[in-house]
């Protein structure tokens, strides 16, 4: 079951979303910027539970050209639970009218992304800025 971290639910389960996030240090936002974008609705947060334990925290954000972009899809999947990820981030998409779904990753997301129908375009690369 894939369910949005909102209000009270997000303010439970936030220790475990800065810590997924910790996971990810490329991400273009901090979890500072992830809290403050979620209180603002800017990015949606949902948790993947499995037997009653939050196992995967997925972000959604709607981009201003009709895109939506899956931020970020961190700790443990299998495929069922891949089927049920792309499943809502579909479903969110509807709600959003969003044409366009995109997902940024390392090279092998794309055999894991390839049956659902995403295709390439782009890679992108991040590296830590400089201290000067």
């Amino acid at each position: 079951m894939i369910i949005p971290l909102t209000g009270a639910l997000l303010d439970d389960a936030w220790p475990w979303v800065e810590l997924q996030l910790s996971r990810f240090p490329s991400l273009c936002y901090t979890p500072e910027e992830v809290r403050e974008r979620a209180d603002k609705s800017l990015i949606t947060i949902w948790a993947l539970i499995v037997a009653e334990r939050p196992e995967t925290v997925i972000m959604l954000e709607k981009s201003i050209d009709g895109t939506g972009e899956m931020l970020y899809a961190g700790g443990r999947m299998n495929r069922a639970m891949v089927d049920e990820v792309i499943e809502t981030a579909h479903q969110w998409a509807g709600w959003n009218a969003i044409h366009t779904l995109t997902v940024r990753g390392r090279p092998g997301w794309d055999r894991v992304l390839k049956p659902y129908g995403f295709t390439r375009e782009a890679g992108q690369w991040a590296v830590p800025v400089k201290k000067m």
